[in-house]
């Protein structure tokens, strides 16, 4: 064979050879696109499945927000109740105490066994005490009060009067007789 029948048998070959290596790269990038549109297909799925997931996670995490909040409020709303209930049975403690040591120091004024002679810190107290009724008891029950305690003409037995303000700031512990208030 001579050079040239050679050289053309090589660039037959060589252009053979890039044609069936062209048209392979062809059915190759063909083959990668479709390929490539199915991923992005799957992607764009996803994506979209991911958005619905997201918006079904905040709508969730809404209603469980909307449901805690509605919990914490009762919580709260219950626990001020009590709160209040306290408050209101520590004011009641502190005013009873207020009435009841009033009506010890003046009772001690009076004539009888329990009497004696009071010391001016004594009368400071009394008036303190007196001072805090006016401030807090109703009208009618303060001046019936201090109509008992300056023994003035038609006032009501001391009892009476523990009566009327025991209802005054515990009207759900209801009435009791006057003659069960022990007095020694």
């Amino acid at each position: 064979m001579d050079a040239l029948t050679l050289t053309w048998t090589g660039i037959s070959s060589f252009l053979i050879a890039s044609g069936v290596t062209y048209l392979l790269h062809l059915k190759i990038t063909k083959h990668i696109g479709q390929e490539l549109v199915k991923l992005l297909e799957i992607f764009n799925q996803n994506q979209a499945i991911v958005k619905r997931i997201e918006m079904q996670n905040e709508q969730a995490l809404k209603k469980v927000e909307l449901e805690n909040d509605k919990i914490v409020t009762k919580f709260v709303y219950e626990n001020e109740k009590v709160l209040k209930k306290i408050d209101h049975s520590i004011e009641v403690k502190e005013k009873s105490q207020v009435v009841a040591e009033l009506i010890t120091l003046w009772m001690q004024t009076a004539p009888g066994p329990s009497h004696r002679d009071l010391q001016p810190d004594d009368f400071a107290k009394m008036n303190r005490y007196s001072y805090e009724c006016a401030l807090w008891l109703p009208k009618d029950i303060f001046h019936d009060f201090s109509r008992t305690l300056t023994n003035a003409e038609g006032h009501k037995h001391y009892k009476e009067i523990l009566k009327e303000i025991r209802m005054y700031l515990n009207p759900e512990l209801g009435e009791i007789d006057g003659g069960a208030i022990i007095h020694w």
